[in-house]
């Protein structure tokens, strides 16, 4: 095992998860859909000490001390001051891939040419349209994934660009494709003259 990271989430302080009790799951390495496996924790870089799983937070809604992970993981928390939720995908630092894309920004999004898996992980909840990209070779295919678990209430429409190659093209036949449930995702590819949705 290398050097592990930090888990960034939850090394700050906020009163409203004070003494809540958060569970890190480990995620499917293809969809990043959550699992019931509990992710392994350390208290060190070095992965010799291992840390509870699930952590509680102290006083001030933070670790008591770092935890570290060397898998991408989602946790869920529970606690008497806020409701139970979920974060989206926690990505260990430096792990994540080149063609990785994810996203916590507002509005929309129109992912690079290069990125093959698109997370939609926004920090405030709402519905969102991801354009594809406008040049795709045959074959190319992208990820969307709902990486917040809220699409039953904030959808993720997917649609053609307006400019280049694939401008106005359909998807399986449709002005475009929608994920409505929460961690879904589609695959979708481009076929030379229109997009397709090889999974899902």
């Amino acid at each position: 095992m290398g050097l592990l990271t930090t888990i960034p989430d939850f090394e700050l302080s906020n009163p409203l998860y004070a003494g809540a009790g958060v569970s890190f799951f480990t995620v499917d390495p293809t969809t990043f859909a959550i699992q019931t496996t509990l992710a392994a924790l350390y208290n060190d870089p070095l992965g010799q000490v291992p840390a509870a799983n699930p952590q509680v937070l102290d006083s001030t809604g933070k670790f008591a001390q770092a935890v570290y992970c060397s898998v991408p993981v989602i946790a869920t928390v529970s606690g008497i001051n806020a409701p139970s939720s979920s974060t989206g995908v926690i990505f260990p630092r430096d792990t994540i891939p080149d063609d990785l894309q994810v996203f916590t920004g507002v509005g929309g999004v129109s992912p690079a040419q290069g990125i093959t898996i698109l997370v939609i992980d926004k920090a405030v909840g709402a519905a969102t349209t991801v354009t594809l990209p406008p040049n795709p070779s045959q074959g190319q295919m992208i990820t969307v994934k709902d990486g917040k678990g809220d699409a039953a209430v904030n959808a993720i429409t997917i649609t053609a660009p307006a400019t280049g190659i694939s401008a106005g093209a359909t998807i399986d036949g449709a002005a475009s494709a929608i994920i409505n449930n929460g961690y879904d995702f589609l695959t979708i590819a481009w076929n030379g003259v229109q997009y397709n949705v090889v999974g899902r």
